[in-house]
């Protein structure tokens, strides 16, 4: 039976990549800060082993990976944005320095594979309307640049110890459970009160896309990714390009399926505002991952939000 340890294991990406690996037949081990399962990872109560610790405290993560001696280490814990602009030096320890001991500990430890989630964000704002696995990397806000450290790292200790690091480049993950930040949390916000049939008034525009990824999908892609053999590989990182979602397109996706949705729009039009969507509007190719080791998604706008919705009526 195949070991994985997911740090960041209570988080959207770590409790579902928990799912899949739980029902593929393969042993979870969970390191998280917090020792409950959230609501929405109830079903993974007594299926997986939950380790509690400090991914900054060495000793506390050098210990996880003795205790639950992985095959895969899939490192998942890190700061968002949001809560790392308003403490970046704690951002930095839990992204940079957290990131040194999952790797100095799976050096120690001879883990054979490390999978890391990067981020669109790495690319920067100067970045073309569309970037490619290559483009340049001019990251500048504390999470991009510690998102860009960390993929370099990896390689850096891929390389000269020997064991298989992975990342992949994702945008914003969405799904039940995630708390995202104004006004990207509208996307949640829209399919949760058209739910509840209660009307919702979104400050995104109705006509800018968003280029986002559905959990499901991102954890399809790391799996996937995991599995291939290396002989495949051009590179460690990848792109993953996630959906370009409208708010006016999910409105008519969420009407097709709800029996009533009372969605408006009034939209931010602050600078602030204008520059988040430019940067939200950016794409990302995959064509590389699709070539080299036939990722696929599954998951375009109509079935992102049937999903969506089953989940959350599964957890309500």
């Amino acid at each position: 039976m195949r070991r994985n340890l997911i740090t960041g294991g209570m988080g959207l990406i770590g409790r579902n990549v928990a799912k899949q690996l739980v029902a593929d037949g393969e042993r979870v081990c969970l390191f998280d800060s917090r020792g409950e399962l959230p609501p929405d990872a109830e079903d993974l109560e007594g299926k997986v082993e939950i380790l509690v610790g400090d991914i900054t405290n060495w000793a506390h993560v050098v210990e996880a990976v003795r205790e639950s001696d992985p095959d895969c280490l899939f490192h998942n814990a890190a700061v968002l944005l949001a809560p790392l602009e308003r403490d970046p030096a704690m951002g930095f320890r839990v992204n940079l320095e957290g990131t040194f001991n999952v790797l100095e500990a799976a050096r120690l430890h001879g883990v054979g594979q490390v999978m890391f989630p990067g981020s669109r964000s790495t690319f920067g704002p100067a970045s073309p309307e569309v970037v490619f696995d290559d483009t340049r990397q001019r990251p500048v806000n504390m999470y991009a640049i510690t998102k860009l450290s960390g993929e370099l790292l990896g390689e850096y200790y891929g390389r000269r110890y020997g064991f298989d690091f992975r990342a992949l480049r994702f945008p914003v993950v969405i799904g039940v459970g995630r708390q995202l930040s104004p006004p990207i949390s509208d996307i949640n916000s829209m399919i949760e009160h058209s739910i509840a049939g209660r009307p919702f008034v979104s400050t995104l525009h109705p006509d800018v896309a968003l280029n986002l990824l559905y959990v499901k999908e991102a954890v399809r892609a790391f799996i996937r990714y995991r599995d291939v053999d290396g002989s495949r590989l051009s590179r460690k990182t990848y792109n993953i390009k996630g959906i370009n979602l409208k708010p006016a397109e999910l409105v008519k996706v969420l009407e097709r399926h709800l029996p009533r949705v009372d969605i408006r729009f009034d939209p931010d039009e602050s600078e602030a505002a204008r520059e988040l969507r430019k940067a939200m509007s950016k794409q990302m190719d995959e064509s590389l991952a699709q070539k080299e080791w036939g990722w696929q998604p599954e998951y375009p706008l109509e079935e992102t939000v049937k999903d969506f919705i089953a989940e959350l009526g599964r957890d309500g």
